[in-house]
């Protein structure tokens, strides 16, 4: 709802391309930011650097390489973030946007009926960094201690079978 909004309010593009930044831990490929964002290069290009003269990202060139990196402590992404992240949504609910974002509707969570922070995550589209990125960003900015663990469809399957999982125990989300 809130990202629906904001693209109507600032231009879509350019919330895509916030939305993916605020995702970002270290430094990172104007290419990259692209193609998570789903933004031309071009345009990626010209939301950057805006925002450079924010303050909010940094620029390392190096030998015709241009690396980028957000800055979280500035003042500039701090506004960002409470302005695009709804806070009163839970760790896990905004894991969740954050996979379907990137991944669309093919990851299947699961969670722990009785423990929330115990969350499984059956994806072939998904990698560990996809994983890694996305749990990063929820602890740091959150203050909390969130650990999925991925699976892919069949290694799932084998562990269901195996009896590794109760189904009783395990609610989708």
């Amino acid at each position: 709802m809130k990202k629906k909004l904001l693209s109507k309010v600032f231009d879509a593009k350019t919330v895509a391309v916030v939305y993916a930044l605020l995702g970002k831990k270290g430094r990172f490929y104007l290419r990259d930011l692209s193609r998570e964002s789903g933004v031309s290069l071009a345009t990626a290009h010209r939301i950057i650097q805006k925002l450079v003269t924010t303050q909010m990202i940094k620029k390392d060139e190096s030998d015709r390489i241009k690396f980028y990196e957000v800055d979280r402590t500035s003042e500039s992404f701090k506004l960002f973030a409470n302005m695009f992240l709804d806070k009163s949504k839970t760790p896990l609910e905004i894991i969740k946007d954050r996979i379907g974002l990137l991944h669309g509707s093919e990851p299947r969570i699961f969670v722990d009926r009785k423990d929330q922070n115990k969350i499984v995550i059956v994806s072939t589209l998904m990698d560990r960094d996809n994983l890694y990125d996305i749990t990063g960003f929820v602890n740091g900015e959150l203050d909390t201690e969130i650990n999925p663990v991925l699976f892919s469809n069949t290694q799932f399957s084998e562990m269901k079978k195996a009896g590794f999982f109760d189904s009783r125990k395990l609610e989708q989300i």
